[in-house]
């Protein structure tokens, strides 16, 4: 009931109103205005209200009964079928479904009646109802009904009883589905693929080899079509769950399925089948799935794609990985380092191939990137040149280039850079110099992180400035609270007062130096009147604490 929006809560609450009302008169209104409701109900689509409508089977009112029959088939056939587990959950234990006896009290016999004509659509739902009844005989002659039925409406159900904490209830509904695994029927467990497939994840019986058979027929030649259909559910995880059952059960049906795969929209699945390219025997098929998967823009299906690759052809080992050199992924390029080494091309042959590649493509930025990965100290040339290049990326690459063959000796002139307007050089400086922080001259951070052009340039010159300890940053910080623009002084002060705050005040009990105690004093008595008062207190407090001590 809390979980329906309001509007139809209301609309509950009326229908339940009028159906206890125990006043003899009145009474033919009183239906009139229920079945007006109930039809309402269908109009909303309002599927979560069926265990109150359900109430309406033990009506003594054959109108109300017949009525209540149409409406819960109307309702029913709305419902997904994975979503029918919930529906069992709110009516098996709703508390106001408890309230009449006469519910409580129904025997295996009353199914068969309160169902109504076979005939009827709303009979499967109503014996699905039936079947999330708190008795378990009730719940077994409902299964027994419904495995009469053969048109799909039963499936989900049956389904769902074969996880039944009742042993019989839930071999009978087994038995009745493994009936149903045929090549006439299977089109209905596609549609309750979801559902099937979360009996995987229970652990009360073992339901695989039920999975393992449906999946078998669903692999049939004739059944393509739904085969096709499943792999492209919309249900992410079944769309995994499918292929990965269908790579288990070896056959014809793997090739046909590894060409759906393919082509999914789901990286996941594309993902998995490059596990198998190998059971393509058709050379031309497999160039035209290789050289799609080869271009992927998801970096691990290029990786598995070019692993089954040279498994297929070992002679082309050397030139595949040459070529996966160049690839715009850091992990495939160190990954093709790696393989090459067995041809005794070391890291100084693969920078060699670089400087190469750049000089006939300039332009080339795999080329770049795999250079600074290995470059040596005479290729700070060509990152000094790029270190003014129009593109970020190539700054990137440079700076980064820079920082692993010069080490400390680049510090000085990269910090320069953390003023750049672009968020992904600025990302690179900082990379390159947070664990040489203690080499640059403060007075240069703070210049950036009072003056620098962009707000995250000047962010992350504070959080450089944090790195120099303490004691030593506080005097920094104030100065930045005090002079930049009102937006950065919020955030210096921000990340000041961080040190006398939990956790960062329970990280350092090292005492101020006398310097730091001069340049901290100094600091306090430039910054009055632009820093807030109880922050420059808070500090001259956590002074004097450390001095008593």
């Amino acid at each position: 009931m809390q979980s329906l929006p309001e509007e139809i809560r209301r609309i509950v609450v009326q229908i339940h109103e009028l159906r206890t009302s125990s006043s003899f008169f009145g009474q033919r209104e009183r239906e009139q205005t229920i079945v007006a409701l109930l039809n309402r109900l269908i109009v909303e689509n309002a599927p979560g209200t069926l265990p109150c409508i359900a109430k309406f089977l033990i009506s003594p009112s054959q109108n109300l009964r017949e009525v209540a029959i149409e409406s819960i088939g109307k309702l029913i056939s709305k419902v997904a079928p994975y979503d029918l587990i919930h529906l069992s959950n709110s009516v098996s234990w709703s508390y106001e479904w408890g309230i009449d006896d006469k519910w409580e009290r129904l025997k295996p016999n009353d199914v068969a009646i309160l169902a109504g004509n076979p005939n009827e659509a709303g009979y499967s739902g109503v014996l699905g109802i039936l079947s999330f009844h708190r008795s378990g005989y009730v719940r077994q002659e409902a299964v027994r009904c419904l495995s009469r039925i053969t048109n799909g409406s039963e499936l989900p159900f049956l389904i769902i009883r074969q996880n039944d904490w009742v042993q019989p209830v839930a071999l009978e509904a087994q038995h009745a589905v493994e009936q149903r695994i045929l090549g006439s029927y299977i089109h209905h467990f596609v549609r309750c693929l979801k559902l099937t497939l979360h009996l995987e994840s229970l652990q009360r019986y073992n339901h695989g080899n039920a999975i393992r058979r449906i999946i078998r027929v669903l692999c049939m030649p004739e059944h393509e079509d739904l085969l096709h259909l499943a792999i492209s559910s919309s249900d992410r995880n079944v769309r995994y769950q499918i292929v990965r059952h269908v790579f288990e059960q070896p056959g014809e049906h793997q090739r046909r399925a590894l060409v759906f795969a393919v082509n999914s929209t789901d990286p996941s699945v594309r993902e998995r089948c490059c596990r198998h390219l190998n059971i393509i025997g058709d050379s031309e098929l497999f160039s035209e799935i290789q050289v799609k998967l080869v271009r992927e823009p998801f970096m691990p299906i290029r990786r598995e794609a070019l692993e089954q690759i040279v498994k297929r052809f070992p002679e082309q080992a050397e030139r595949v990985w040459t070529k996966a050199l160049y690839d715009g992924s850091r992990s495939i390029r160190e990954l093709a380092r790696f393989k090459l080494r067995k041809f005794d091309i070391d890291q100084a042959k693969v920078a060699a191939m670089y400087r190469t590649a750049i000089e006939n493509q300039p332009e080339l930025f795999p080329a770049l990137q795999g250079l600074a990965e290995v470059g040596d100290l005479s290729d700070t040339r060509i990152f000094r040149e790029r270190l003014k290049h129009r593109l970020p990326t190539r700054r990137s690459a440079a700076i980064r280039g820079l920082a692993r063959i010069l080490k400390e000796d680049a510090i000085t002139e990269l910090v320069p850079y953390l003023g750049e307007e672009s968020p992904c050089v600025v990302r690179a400086v900082r990379s390159a110099i947070c664990s040489a922080v203690h080499l640059i001259d403060p007075r240069e951070l703070e210049s950036l992180a009072a003056r620098a052009t962009s707000f995250f340039s000047r962010k992350n010159a504070i959080e450089l400035i944090l790195e120099l300890g303490k004691w030593q940053s506080i005097s920094w910080l104030l100065r930045v609270a005090s002079k930049a623009e009102p937006t950065t002084a919020e955030y210096a002060e921000r990340k000041l007062l961080q040190w006398f705050e939990p956790p960062g005040c329970n990280r350092v009990f090292t005492r101020p130096t006398d310097r730091n105690k001069v340049d901290i004093i100094a600091c306090i008595g430039e910054s009055a009147g632009k820093v807030p008062r109880k922050t420059l207190m808070l500090i001259q407090r956590e002074m004097e604490l450390f001095e008593s001590r």
